[in-house]
């Protein structure tokens, strides 16, 4: 099963691959569905994002790590797979982030995310999407204000406050 999203944002697509990469170990910082992340490693192929999530979709809260298998800063890409708290009824998880310059002032970020469910699950997949497109649609809406503005989404601050 495979998820496209995009978002085109009002900024500089380098201001947004800092956000991506510099930054990709916090995620807690602007995602509603993170709720702690540090970054193991360096950014690059081998480095390790460390996740306690909230629920997303059907899927109970979690503790995840994700591992860079693709870095590629000069075109701004890299995927990452799921390495531990893969939901049971998966066998693979991956996304892919790349950005696209429109302006010197506006770009596109996309996000390519591949789960692969158990065999017995595949005439079930295309359950998943719709499962899981509010939260979806929630994480770009903060990712965007989180890039544009500089400032976590009030979604993401209500969440922080209820602690």
């Amino acid at each position: 099963m495979e998820c496209n999203n995009t978002i085109r944002v009002t900024t500089s697509a380098q201001r947004a691959w800092h956000v991506l990469a510099d930054q990709f170990g916090d995620a807690a910082e602007w995602a509603t569905t993170v709720e702690t992340s540090k970054l193991v490693g360096k950014m690059g192929v081998g480095a390790v994002r460390a996740c306690k999530t909230r629920a997303v979709g059907p899927f109970p809260a979690n503790y995840i790590e994700e591992e860079i298998t693709q870095f590629d800063p000069e075109n701004r890409s890299y995927s990452y797979k799921l390495i531990s708290g893969l939901p049971p009824i998966f066998s693979r998880a991956t996304n892919t982030w790349s950005i696209r310059s429109i302006s010197d002032n506006e770009c596109e970020i996309l996000s390519n995310v591949i789960l692969e469910p158990k065999i017995w699950l595949r005439p079930l997949a295309w359950l998943f999407p719709l499962l899981i497109k509010r939260d979806l649609k929630h994480t770009f809406e903060e990712l965007g204000f989180f890039i544009e503005r500089g400032e976590a989404h009030p979604r993401k601050l209500a969440t922080i406050g209820n602690k």
